[in-house]
């Protein structure tokens, strides 16, 4: 488990407090395997870290990464900034995103990702992003829960004539399943879990293969906050 420098501290106690009031409503997740996280991991968020770990699967060679941490932004300005992914070509390493059926910001959309990566053929998958509108709707939004799975055969997807172009040659990760779980801490604060479990698929040594459990998480914390606090929300109407 690492600690990563933050910028925003938050009262340790009322953190608690809130994890232990929405507690009941994690069995709602439709994440089928998120992290295991203990009181010392928010009791550290509090404390301005962002905690990010990695967990095994039982049964699988790839790892589970995570990471939490407190956003000084509102729950629904960090909801509509996690859900503009075909606009965060800045902020995260990927070379290329792809709405490829649905429309931005929608419920079940599917979104072509590329990987590049040093010293390995570069990665490329199709997500399925899903909204828990239930788990929404319970909490009156103050707990959201955006989960994404990728497809099995994203080559099989109907991918532009660019991006078809931008995957020839390229390898198909074996799974990307992961989610963000937000809980509002006030009209100011969002507490943020962050977790991702990979195949990179391919022949990967193990080092660089757990790399794709962890790498990055406190930059994608960092990043969406910038991006929810800088007020460019086309996603703001997202459940």
């Amino acid at each position: 488990m690492f600690w990563l420098s933050f910028a925003l501290a938050y009262d340790a106690d009322a953190l608690l407090t809130r994890v232990d009031a929405v507690e009941a409503l994690r069995s709602d997740r439709l994440s089928e395997r998120a992290p295991t996280l203990d009181r010392d991991v928010y009791r550290a968020a509090a404390a301005g870290k962002i905690v990010t770990g990695v967990e095994k699967v039982e049964g699988h060679a790839a790892k589970l990464g995570y990471g939490v941490g407190v956003v000084d932004v509102p729950i629904d300005a960090l909801w509509a900034a996690l859900n503009d992914e075909t606009r965060h070509g800045d902020l995260v390493p990927l070379s290329r995103i792809e709405l490829v059926s649905g429309r931005a910001c929608e419920d079940g959309r599917k979104v072509l990702m590329v990987l590049p990566l040093p010293l390995l053929t570069d990665r490329y998958w199709v997500n399925v992003n899903r909204y828990n509108a239930g788990l929404a709707e319970a909490s009156g939004g103050k707990v959201r829960e955006l989960v994404w799975s990728s497809v099995a055969d994203p080559a099989s997807e109907p991918l532009s004539a660019e991006g078809k172009a931008a995957v020839k040659g390229l390898v198909p990760i074996g799974f990307n399943r992961g989610a963000w779980f937000l809980v509002a801490l006030d009209d100011g604060h969002t507490l943020a879990e962050y977790h991702s479990w990979v195949d990179p698929g391919g022949s990967v040594p193990a080092g660089p293969a757990g790399l794709f459990a962890t790498s990055g998480i406190e930059d994608t914390f960092e990043a969406m906050a910038g991006y929810a606090r800088a007020g460019r929300l086309p996603c703001k109407e997202a459940p």
